[in-house]
């Protein structure tokens, strides 16, 4: 439980350090781009978190009835369910970032995105395609070590 706290507070904490020092380093061109892969990032972190709850029930139902009878079909079907969430959220956030970007001011900032747009869904495609590994632990009464991962990851990050 120890390590799920820890991973609480330095999620807080390297959250706030970076959006002061990104913050202070934007000029506008950049900024508009923060501010459309915050936006499409946090709508897109609460499809996850609904996903999440569903595949982390689902997980625990089967590992829990007879012997773990089903678990595989369960640890299966959530894996195809977040890589789904990877591919249609990255192409979606792909597109609409383009789009928006593109007619952003006059398309003033359409000549400097595309690279760090497409690095950054490719990113969001790559860590959605794995995170169904989170929901397993959890489900499988692992919190603990989810939370050392995480917080291993997010050290890692900072």
């Amino acid at each position: 439980m120890k390590t799920s706290y820890v991973y609480q507070f330095v999620n807080l904490l390297s959250a706030l350090a970076l959006l002061v020092l990104v913050l202070a380093r934007l000029d506008p061109g950049i900024y508009l781009q923060w501010v459309l892969f915050q936006t499409l990032t946090g709508a897109l972190i609460q499809v996850e978190q609904s996903l999440n709850t569903v595949v982390t029930r689902a997980i625990s139902r089967a590992h829990s009835l007879a012997g773990g009878a089903g678990l595989v079909t369960e640890l299966t079907r959530s894996r195809r369910a977040y890589l789904r969430l990877s591919l249609v959220g990255g192409a979606a956030t792909l597109l609409l970032g383009y789009l928006y970007l593109s007619q952003a001011n006059g398309g003033r900032f359409g000549d400097r995105w595309l690279l760090e747009w497409v690095l950054y869904c490719l990113g969001f495609a790559a860590y959605y395609s794995t995170t169904h590994h989170a929901c397993a632990l959890v489900a499988l009464g692992q919190p603990e070590r989810f939370a050392g991962i995480a917080l291993l990851v997010r050290w890692a990050s900072v």
